[in-house]
């Protein structure tokens, strides 16, 4: 079930619909690495992010980060073309190419994940976290990514 422009990516058995190809970027400046999938989340617990590696045994996929917000001023008012699910709160980045808006119909959200405290950063494999008052930034090795606060969201 993928319409025009949308990928699905299996998380853990669970499909997710992508607005566009995944992209990727370096984590956390206190360098943490993780193995398979992770969880964090910000401090206010407003912003959820799950990493996995994209190695499902037979099935290998490009690593990718999502992270989801429990409470948004959306940003983005234009849905992912053929998106008839839910959108415009969760994020994706991937090992390469462009970030974008997850096209879902579930969550990621995890409260028993690490915080990622102020000021700190995690990095699995080709993407990089960073937690601030002000938000999480997310980008890849290419320096595409996101911004994500409860006011405003940023593809970049």
């Amino acid at each position: 079930m993928s319409g025009k422009g949308c990928n699905i990516l299996p998380i853990n058995g669970y499909s997710i619909f992508l607005a566009a190809a995944l992209a990727a970027a370096p984590l956390f400046a206190t360098s943490a690495r993780a193995d398979d999938s992770d969880f964090f989340l910000s401090p206010t617990g407003n912003i959820h992010c799950l990493y996995d590696d994209g190695d499902y045994g037979d099935q290998k996929q490009s690593p990718w980060l999502r992270c989801d917000m429990v409470q948004a001023t959306q940003t983005y008012t234009t849905p992912p073309e053929g998106c008839d699910l839910d959108w415009g709160t969760s994020f994706y980045v991937g090992d390469t190419g462009r970030a974008g808006l997850t096209c879902h119909g579930d969550t990621i959200q995890n409260p028993n994940g690490r915080v990622l405290p102020y000021g700190e950063s995690i990095t699995f494999d080709t993407i990089r976290c960073k937690s601030e008052r002000s938000g999480v930034t997310c980008r890849n090795l290419d320096g595409h990514g996101f911004t994500l606060s409860r006011a405003k969201q940023k593809l970049f």
